[in-house]
């Protein structure tokens, strides 16, 4: 059994799962919240000016991790988040300075169809990244699918999955989605 287990976490904007947007100050100070609070190559669209306008919908802070989450596996995979990448036409990485437009723009960056790095990683790993960045926050993956599809992804490629659930939600809190759940992924294959 390996005894040792990567912990990703940053708890600098840790808060209620969903807020409401309903007026424009309430925007301006998510937006606000978020500068002060996370890292801009890893904040998604909708905590951006511009991401979003007061009467939308509730803002998902499970699907902001989702988008976060999504790009740190990029730059787990790559180097760098995609908002500071730019491939080169030899397939090698160029990192950029993040900007908002970056952020808010709607193409993943991808290495060159003929360049070595475009064979890194499965076409089922790409799909993945890519669903996990889906600009528009309503289409984007939840946190269960996401872990679903990483667990098929390791088992294909022959890891192996160990569970843990630890219950960390109140007497009065019966979703399940509230339970934490730890995931040790071992494999002695390359990533997927």
């Amino acid at each position: 059994m390996n005894s040792r287990q990567p912990v990703l976490m940053d708890f600098g904007s840790v808060g209620p799962l969903q807020e409401p947007i309903q007026t424009r100050r309430q925007v301006l100070q998510k937006i606000e919240d978020a500068s002060m609070h996370t890292t801009a190559p890893y904040r998604p669209p909708e905590l951006f000016e511009g991401g979003v306008r007061a009467g939308d919908a509730a803002l998902d802070y499970t699907k902001v991790d989702v988008w976060s989450l999504g790009c740190t596996l990029f730059a787990v995979l790559y180097g760098a988040s995609p908002s500071e990448s730019e491939f080169r036409t030899n397939g090698h990485l160029r990192i950029v300075e993040c900007s908002q437009l970056k952020v808010l723009k709607a193409s993943l960056p991808e290495p060159p169809a003929h360049s070595p790095v475009a064979s890194w990683y499965s076409l089922d790993t790409h799909q993945l990244v890519q669903a996990m960045l889906t600009q528009d926050r309503h289409k984007r993956p939840t946190l269960a699918v996401v872990k679903d599809k990483l667990q098929a992804l390791i088992q294909q490629q022959g890891g192996r999955v160990e569970r843990t659930v630890e219950h960390a939600h109140s007497d009065h809190d019966d979703d399940d989605e509230t339970d934490t759940v730890g995931i040790a992924l071992m494999s002695n294959r390359n990533f997927v």
